[in-house]
Parts: C-alpha cells; structure tokens; sequence
C-alpha cells in the first residue's frame, strides 16, 4: 500500500562511512518523512518546538538528541510553540487563516512586501510572483483552505483535483539531490593515514546552508567522541 508520507532521497553513497549535514534554520518546515538509513539528529535552541517519531508525539527543550534507527519509521520536528518571527510580528497564528490574507495585503499596498512573500511562501505550496496571483487564489480556494502540521506546516486545497495549484510539494525541491553538490573523496587511505574527509556547502532552497561532510575510514579504524588513557 502507498504510503501518504514523503520518502526522503539522502546524499549518501553505497561506500560511505556517514555524512553530516550541519543546517542553521529559522523555522522547521520540513515535513513528515522516512528515508532508509539511520540518523542522528541533533537540535539546539528551539525551545517549544515540537518532535514527531513513529507514534510518539513530544513538545522539546533547548536541546533535543534522537538516534532513528529503523529504516521505515517516519519522523519530523515541528515549529509548535517556537513561532514564526515574520508571524509573531503580526499577532496572527500561522494556522489562522487570516495570516495569508494580511500577508497579501502586505504586498499588495507595498506596506512590507518581502515580509508578505517570505509568508506566503513559508506557509503555501506556491510560488507567484505578484500579490495579484495569491489574492486570486486565496479568493478562489478560500472556502477549501486548511492548515496541515504534519504536511510542513502549510495551507494546502482541500481537494482531490491534481491540477489545483497549491499542493504540489515538488516546488520544495525535497528530493532533488541531483541539484546539491555533494564532497567528493580521492586517494585511498592506510594505516599511516586512516582517515580522508571532504565537505562541501549547499545552498538549500528556502535561503539556508547545508554543510556536507563524507569521510572515508581504512579498515580496522573507528571515529570515536573520547578516547581513554
């Protein structure tokens, strides 16, 4: 049966040890997801939001560390409680309807038009570029508009229809790794020189950076956090 849960594409290659993507967000909007390789997520500063493993459901501190290790158990960290500055400017929750509607308005009138676009395409699926386009389709869709948590924290159509615009995830470009560069590693390691690594830094879609790290072990050697005397 098909799951309704997006399946993530890693960078990762049949011969790495691991890779380390180190990601400094604003907001978490990336949504529910599974991929079939272990990963250990860590999380600081984002007091209030919210993590989702499984069937577990867990509002988190200053500091969240998670080990998933099932190749099919789907996972997400949500904003929650820990706001949206551009929303909490407002004093509008970002599941109100309401918010895409002044964020329009805020383009239409030129009041703060980066602050309107960086809300629509936070909390839409769309990617217009007038207000005249989003106020078209708010007026159209408005009727049908819900928020969803688990889908990214969005505002999709409440639709069956393919063709309305507004619920097609693939403007996140979430599974196109071929568009990431992602290290490359030469040279072969021993045991003078165990240890080859090689990063690189992307340009995530939403304005963020990733960095990517590969590391190539000899055979026989370990990365550890501490070793003792």
């Amino acid at each position: 049966m098909e799951r309704g849960i997006l399946r993530e594409i890693t960078p990762l290659q049949e011969h790495d040890f691991m890779y380390v993507a180190d990601r400094r967000k604003k907001e978490f909007d990336y949504p529910i997801h599974y991929h079939d390789i272990m990963e250990l997520n860590f999380v600081e500063n984002a007091k209030g939001s919210r993590r989702i493993v499984g069937d577990s459901s867990e509002v988190i501190g200053d500091y969240d560390l998670v080990l998933i290790t099932s190749s099919d158990l789907e996972h997400a960290w949500e904003q929650y409680e820990c706001k949206s500055e551009d929303a909490k400017s407002l004093g509008i929750p970002n599941n109100d309807i309401r918010l895409l509607d002044k964020a329009i308005l805020l383009w239409e009138t030129t009041e703060d038009v980066a602050k309107g676009r960086r809300l629509l395409e936070r909390y839409t699926l769309l990617r217009y570029d007038n207000p005249k386009q989003y106020r078209a389709w708010f007026l159209k869709y408005k009727d049908k508009l819900f928020f969803t948590e688990s889908g990214g924290w969005k505002w999709l159509v409440n639709t069956q229809d393919k063709n309305v615009p507004g619920n097609d995830y693939g403007v996140l470009h979430y599974n196109e790794v071929p568009e990431q560069k992602t290290p490359e590693i030469s040279g072969d390691t021993n045991r003078d020189n165990p240890v080859l690594i090689s990063g690189v830094v992307n340009n995530l879609p939403d304005g963020d950076k990733e960095l990517v790290i590969r590391v190539k072990m000899h055979n026989g050697f370990h990365i550890y956090g501490f070793v003792s005397d």
